[in-house]
């Protein structure tokens, strides 16, 4: 009788663990954030400086260190 080697995770599950995990930091800090609202015609484009910005609105604890948690 031959075993097989374990599965090898591609990793995928771990990002979305991590992921769900930054999105619910983010919704408990800043209720509404995971939200968007917005005609079936209008674009969403992320900026080319999301961090910079989110700073320039008072969005201090938005920052890019938040990017190395979902790694």
């Amino acid at each position: 009788m031959t075993t097989k080697p374990p599965p090898v995770e591609s990793g995928d599950r771990e990002r979305r663990e991590r992921r769900e995990a930054l999105r619910v930091a983010l919704e408990a800090e800043y209720p509404g954030i995971s939200l968007v609202v917005r005609r079936p015609d209008q674009v969403y484009a992320v900026t080319a400086e999301p961090w910079r910005e989110a700073a320039e609105i008072g969005l201090v604890g938005l920052t890019a260190a938040l990017e190395k948690l979902s790694e």
